[in-house]
């Protein structure tokens, strides 16, 4: 009997070793991953060069380990099992399990432990507010608004909840803020540039309802807030009438498998972990009454989703774009994206004739190499100000 349990299990033990690549073979997909993985192309047949150096062996390695059937399904049950044993995440995770159940994206984490030159130096910080005050006085003498929103990381509204294991030791405040945030904030105050300061705002409400302890981005009842602010500076720029904006909180059950409240939770592809609760914040606005329809162009990161969302909801504006990243151009549900090319016939129809503009300074990014902003500003400054551009040989959309 033993000789036979002994049979079975090693049997047990084959096929489980052997589930992945019959899964690959067959192309049966395990349980789906959250997040992207890059593309491991199957590298191609070898000349003699690339096998004796072994190029070609350590790409076909590659090619295999990337295609293997029931990835999905072994990553969720391995990082399950760390979460709900340890409490932890896997080292270089993009998702860091902080204390009492929040979450965390590395990117916020590394953030707050920045130093020295991979923070924002002063010259450019100062530089950014400089053009922003241009541009912002450029488009209220034409009666319109530039509208900076300075956007909290995770890091910055649950601090408390990231484990001492995770920080270098920090100045009171960090140089993060030092650097970022606050240096920001000056810089702007000695522009006279109005701007909207979505963490400082944040930290007059719950937490749990402006940025929830599972996602990476703001809350909508958090987005709805930032465009009540961003709609009380547009106008003050104008001096038009206060658009009558308002943002009722309610809860709401949740969309735990594609809302953006779970969305770290989701990213984290663990069998067995899920919220307290399905009850997530969100805004509910009232029916507008007639009047003008402001058009709007929304600059910056994934936290402008949310703002667009809103803006759509609260029925109070016309058109609603997305320059995402100085990359892409969106129009709200229009699945068609169109490149960022500066100064061509499309750039021009997408960027400008806007009544408002709204840039978001997301504050892990302000000091990123290459980020969008200065690009952004650059070529609305100079646009503006008439500056001679040769577009490409673009025809202008019909």
């Amino acid at each position: 009997m033993a000789r036979l349990t002994d049979k079975l299990l090693v049997a047990v033990y084959v096929a489980l070793a052997a589930l992945p690549v019959i899964s690959m073979v067959t192309r049966i997909d395990g349980r789906p991953m959250a997040g992207v993985l890059d593309p491991t192309p199957r590298p191609r047949a070898p000349n003699l060069h690339r096998f004796v150096t072994e190029k070609y062996q350590h790409k076909l390695v590659a090619w295999f380990e990337a295609s293997l059937g029931m990835k999905g399904t072994s990553m969720a049950l391995d990082n399950g099992l760390l979460y709900q044993a340890f409490g932890e995440t896997k080292p270089y995770a993009p998702v860091r399990a902080g204390t009492d159940g929040v979450l965390f994206s590395d990117d916020d984490i590394n953030h707050l432990n920045k130093r020295g030159p991979y923070l924002p130096n002063l010259f450019h910080v100062h530089d950014l507010a400089s053009r922003m005050a241009v541009v912002q006085r450029q488009l209220a003498a034409q009666h319109r608004a530039f509208v900076p929103v300075l956007v909290p990381s995770k890091t910055s509204i649950w601090r408390d909840k990231v484990p001492a294991a995770w920080l270098m030791p920090l100045t009171d405040p960090p140089e993060s803020d030092l650097r970022g945030y606050l240096a920001m904030k000056q810089a702007l105050d000695a522009r006279g540039v109005q701007y909207v300061d979505a963490r400082a705002m944040f930290a007059k409400h719950r937490r749990e309802d402006v940025f929830g302890p599972l996602g990476r981005h703001w809350t909508a009842y958090g987005a709805c807030l930032t465009m009540n602010e961003v709609v009380t500076t547009y106008a003050r720029l104008t001096g038009t009438p206060r658009l009558p904006y308002d943002c009722r909180l309610v809860y709401a059950r949740g969309d735990v498998a594609n809302g953006t409240d779970y969305d770290l939770l989701r990213l984290m592809n663990a069998i067995g972990v899920s919220p307290q609760t399905d009850q997530v914040p969100t805004a509910m606005h009232d029916t507008p009454p007639p009047g003008p329809r402001p058009h709007v162009l929304f600059v910056g990161t994934s936290f402008c989703w949310e703002l667009t969302h809103d803006a759509h909801a609260s029925k109070l504006f016309g058109s609603l774009s997305l320059n995402f990243y100085n990359q892409t151009f969106i129009t709200y549900l229009d699945p068609v994206h169109q490149p960022v090319k500066p100064y061509t016939h499309t750039w021009r129809r997408f960027t400008m004739g806007k009544d408002l503009y709204v840039l978001d300074l997301f504050e892990s990014y302000l000091g990123a190499p290459g980020a969008y902003v200065p690009f952004f500003l650059e070529e609305l400054r100079s646009e503006l100000a008439g500056e001679s551009r040769k577009p490409d040989p673009e025809p202008p959309a019909p």
